[in-house]
């Protein structure tokens, strides 16, 4: 919580005047445990969006090397350009990166994430 709220306010915040913190607490809990059944639901949902987006991702990168290939079909310099800049870049911006995902908050870093892939 920021420290620039008076604490009154951080504390209306974090409890509604409705519930005791004990109430909160007993509330947490119990909506954290989860079935067998939810876990396995949960986690072949992840596998599975894991597996379509990395299908996708390798799908563009093939379709983008036959795509230059066709458009200049009798050299594949433009091709190999395109890849040696790809791989650059992600070299030399993953430490960057890397370091501003651990540093920064997890939830602005998964929206900012969203919105760069999304047109």
């Amino acid at each position: 919580m920021p420290d620039h709220y008076p604490q009154e306010q951080q504390e209306h915040l974090l409890v509604p005047a409705s519930e005791t913190v004990d109430q909160v607490q007993q509330t947490d809990e119990t909506a954290a445990r989860t079935t067998d059944a939810e876990h396995s639901r949960i986690c072949l949902r992840l596998y599975t969006s894991h597996t379509l987006s990395t299908w996708n991702s390798r799908l563009f990168e093939f379709g983008a090397f036959l795509f230059l290939a066709h458009i200049y079909p009798l050299t594949l310099l433009p091709a190999s350009v395109y890849a040696l800049a790809r791989a650059a870049a992600a070299a030399l911006i993953s430490p960057w990166l890397g370091s501003y995902i651990d540093t920064a908050d997890r939830l602005r870093a998964v929206r900012l994430s969203i919105r760069m892939r999304s047109p």
